[in-house]
C-alpha cells in the first residue's frame, strides 16, 4: 500500500497531539488506540483524496494541540465523543465556546451594519437615485435586488 507511510505518520502526529497537553496520564496504549481509530475514520472519509486527508489530519492535530480546545481531549478520553464523531467534526464544531460566541457576535454585528433600518417614512439616503424625481436626496423603503 503506497499510503502506509503517510498513514503511519498521521497516526503518529495524532498520538503526539493527544498526549501533548495531557493533564491526566492514562496508559499510553489508550492514546495510541484513539489515534489509530481517529486516523482510520479520517482515512475512510477521505480515502479518494490524499490531499484532503492530510489537510483534515493537520486540522485535527492543530485543534488538539490548541490549549483553548482542551475539551476535545477530555471528551475523547471520557468517551463523551467517539473517535468517529471526532473525525467527522468540522472546524466550527471543534472550536471552543469562547470562539463560538465571538463568531456569533461578529455575525450579529455584520448583519446590523449591513441591514437598512425600517423607519416609518423610509431611510434617508444620498447614495441611491430616485426613479420618480431623479434626485439623490430621497428616503428609501425597499431596494430592488436584481
Amino acid at each position: 500500500d503506497p499510503t502506509a507511510p503517510v498513514r503511519a505518520r498521521c497516526t503518529e502526529l495524532l498520538y503526539e497531539a493527544l498526549t501533548s497537553a495531557c493533564t491526566e496520564q492514562p496508559k499510553a496504549d489508550v492514546w495510541q488506540d484513539l489515534a489509530r481509530e481517529i486516523e482510520g475514520h479520517l482515512f475512510t472519509l477521505h480515502s479518494k483524496n490524499l490531499r484532503k486527508y492530510k489537510i483534515c489530519v493537520r486540522s485535527k492535530v492543530a485543534n488538539l494541540k490548541n490549549p483553548h480546545n482542551s475539551h476535545l481531549q477530555q471528551n475523547l478520553l471520557s468517551g463523551t465523543t467517539s473517535p468517529r464523531e471526532f473525525a467527522e467534526m468540522t472546524a466550527l464544531e471543534m472550536a471552543s465556546e469562547e470562539l463560538k460566541q465571538l463568531r456569533a457576535s461578529y455575525t450579529k454585528s455584520a448583519i446590523r451594519e449591513h441591514h437598512l433600518p425600517q423607519a416609518a417614512g423610509g431611510t434617508p439616503t444620498g447614495k441611491i437615485k430616485c426613479r420618480r424625481c431623479e434626485k439623490f436626496n430621497c428616503e428609501v423603503t425597499v431596494i430592488a435586488r436584481g
